[in-house]
Parts: structure tokens; sequence; C-alpha cells
């Protein structure tokens, strides 16, 4: 909101000067001054993009490789869905080492899929993309990700725990036609956000700021804080 232009006076002067706001409005206001009306609002369409989640673009590439790879077209989408279901299951870091092959994808090994997605986009950004299809999929088959139990999730949250999680509520994912099963409760996102801090923490303290090698200095430790250190340091909720 523009501030309204100020007017003063000196002590026993007959003029007055008038102050304007650096952001004021001006009077005809036209191009990138249009003020916009309710009209705008109420017709206006956004493009939802995330940069957390595959563009089009991104999986319009990805789609022109994996058709030099001989992926079948017809079975293109679901190789896709099994390997985010599959990253689901064992990760979808830039690290994480795939295992197989998938039924669909005419004998090609999800390792080269992955593969060849990280060439546009990062492997994460891709499964955020179709998270909301692996969340049906999870549900429709009762079959939570594979680790939750060795991630510490509790029985009740074990269907949020992916590290794509997030992606499920993304407007920019692609949604199922009918929508999703459920949506994902306040317990599971909580669990899911508690889950990734866990995980974040642990990796840092994996790494270390010493500016000294010498022994005075690091006391043997490769590692700036233990992981013990690091999680009971965790701040309170």
């Amino acid at each position: 909101m523009s501030a309204p232009a100020s007017t003063t006076q000196a002590i026993g002067s007959t003029t007055s000067t008038t102050t304007k706001t650096a952001g004021a409005t001006p009077a005809t206001a036209s191009g990138l001054f249009t003020i916009p009306d309710g009209d705008f609002f109420s017709t206006a369409r956004a493009i939802v993009a995330s940069n957390a989640v595959a563009t089009n673009e991104d999986l319009g590439k990805i789609e022109a490789i994996w058709k030099d790879m001989k992926v079948p077209t017809d079975t293109m989408a679901q190789a896709a869905w099994d390997l985010v279901r599959h990253c689901a299951d064992v990760g979808s870091s830039a690290q994480t080492e795939m295992i197989d092959t998938g039924p669909y994808s005419n004998g090609i090994s999800r390792a080269r899929l992955a593969a060849a997605i990280k060439e546009v986009c990062t492997l994460r950004q891709f499964c955020m993309k179709y998270a909301p299809v692996v969340w049906n999929w999870m549900l429709t088959n009762n079959s939570p990700p594979a680790n939750w139990q060795a991630q510490g999730f509790k029985p009740e949250h074990k269907f949020a725990a992916f590290d794509f999680f997030n992606g499920v509520t993304n407007p920019a994912a692609i949604m199922p036609k009918e929508g999703l099963i459920r949506p994902p409760s306040e317990a599971e996102m909580n669990a899911a956000q508690t889950a990734a801090f866990v995980k974040i923490t642990k990796a840092r303290a994996q790494s270390n700021d010493f500016a000294s090698l010498d022994a005075a200095v690091t006391r043997g430790r490769i590692t700036g804080t233990t992981t013990a250190e690091a999680v009971v340091t965790l701040p309170p909720p």
C-alpha cells in the first residue's frame, strides 16, 4: 500500500511543500503500475510450479531419453511409477542404489532408468512428481515403505516413511484422476518432518568444521560431533 503524500508548512510561511513517497502509485496507473481489481483475482489462472518437483519439461526430456533406451511407450508411465514406488522403499537421494529391474521397462534396470533421470533433474524431484500416485498405490495394497520400522516410525505413521512424502500434497505433482484415497494426517506429516530433521542432524554429525587436524583439537575424532550428541542436543519441541 502506498503512503499518502505529506504536506509540510514552515511556521510563518505562506507556502507549503508536498513530499511524495518513493513507492507511491502514479496518478495514471498503467503497464507495471496497473492496479489489479476483483475481476483479475476471480478469473486469473496461476500455473503451479515448484523447484522441489520435476517440471513437465523435465518429464518430456526424460521421456525422450527413455525412448532411446527402448523403454516401451505404452508402459513408460508404469515404469516410472514402479521406479518411484521402489524409491519409497530404498530412498531417493543421489547416493541411493537402485535394486533389480521393474516389470514394465523391457528389461532395463531401475539403476539405468534412474541414471537417465539424473541427466535432467534430481531423482527426488522426479519422485516428488509422482508422490500422490505412489501414496494411493501403497494405501490400496496396504503396503507401506519397506524400511518404515528401521526409520523409527510408529505403526500408525508407517505410510509416511519415505523421503519424498512432501510431494503427496504438492500441487505441482501429478494427481490420480480420483484424487488422494485419503490425505495425510497431521500426525503423519509431523512424523515425516521429524524423520527428515533427524536424518539431516545425523548427516551433519558425520562432518566436521575443525580448523586443525592436530589431535589436541580433534581429540582423535574424524567428525565434529557424535551422532548421539547431535540427537541429544536437538532443540525442544
